[in-house]
């Protein structure tokens, strides 16, 4: 068994504004121990995800560590 992470859930793991930052936050905790098997991702995948990150920041990588309001 194995498991590949997307764009969506990196964002969602980074981004506190997510609207499933919390969900992916307990994802982790299950990826991390095994429960899906082996993990992949693609340096495609990491590139998209930190253009995302640029992009809905507005280049301000503060933003991410902002907590809600």
């Amino acid at each position: 068994m194995a498991i590949f992470l997307d764009t969506g859930y990196y964002y969602a793991l980074l981004s506190p504004f997510d609207e499933h930052h919390k969900r992916a936050n307990e994802l982790f905790k299950e990826i991390s121990s095994g429960k899906y098997g082996q993990i992949y991702t693609s340096t495609m995948i990491i590139s998209e995800t930190g253009m995302l990150v640029l992009v809905r920041t507005h280049g301000n990588d503060l933003a991410l560590s902002h907590t809600k309001e």
